[in-house]
């Protein structure tokens, strides 16, 4: 997979963060790393919304989950931007 890159999809109005997220679980969008203590970010908005541990698909839990991705829109456009660490993030 080349970086960075665009993946396109569409979800309800009134869809939350977790809906985003569940969607690209399905998709097994994030790539499985070998080894360990790797992590994977994801910001909207220049903010850290959730964590993934190692290759888990889900994020861990987060009371951000739960907000409308209308928060995060710009002219009707969510971006998510995944950081990706390669040992224990400090």
């Amino acid at each position: 997979m080349n970086s960075p890159h665009e993946y396109t999809f569409k979800l309800d109005e009134h869809a939350c963060l977790n809906n985003v997220f569940t969607y690209l679980a399905k998709k097994r969008y994030l790539p499985k790393v070998q080894g360990n203590g790797h992590s994977w970010d994801a910001t909207f908005d220049n903010e850290n919304v959730v964590h993934f541990i190692a290759n888990q698909q889900t994020p861990e839990q987060s009371e951000l989950l739960t907000l409308p991705i209308s928060r995060f829109a710009g002219e009707g456009i969510v971006a998510v931007f995944f950081s990706y660490y390669s040992g224990n993030k400090q």
